[in-house]
């Protein structure tokens, strides 16, 4: 039960047991997570970070309306939180305005949406990195 906990409390970690020394940390296995936020089911349909300094994490959604009202996402509320107090924002892709992560989504429309983190992040596995989305302490994960 010990590590079903740190997993979700530790949404980044890529394993319960992180291998010592190693520096270059991979998040691609967060594919397929669902969370909840309100009426919206977010899936996490790509991440790519390697945690290397200088290359940006790129993070795609797919953002479903469960609920029987329009609901409001926002892909700038997403952020990451290294885990040493150091949190960053999502940014709209390159090109691309950060409207381009605003939507209203109408009661069972879907749409995709991708964000970017910033690249000098710094990961360390030892310490729980958190996914957040809006002003939640982490996001509830479903599956």
């Amino acid at each position: 039960m010990r590590c079903e906990t740190v997993v979700l409390a530790v949404v980044l970690a890529a394993s319960c047991r992180p291998a010592p020394g190693q520096d270059v940390v991979s998040y691609k296995d967060l594919k397929g997570t669902q969370f909840r936020e309100y009426q919206l089911t977010i899936t996490i349909d790509s991440f790519d970070c390697e945690a290397v300094i200088g290359k940006k994490c790129r993070m795609a959604v797919t953002v479903e309306n469960k609920g029987e009202k329009p609901e409001p996402f926002n892909g700038t509320q997403f952020s990451l939180d290294n885990g040493k107090g150091t949190t960053y924002r999502a940014v709209p892709p390159e090109g691309t305005s950060a409207a381009s992560l605003k939507r209203e989504l109408p009661p069972g429309a879907s749409a995709q949406f991708v964000v970017l983190f910033d690249g000098r992040i710094y990961f360390d596995r030892r310490d729980p990195a958190h996914l957040r989305y809006g002003n939640a302490s982490k996001v509830r994960i479903i599956k």
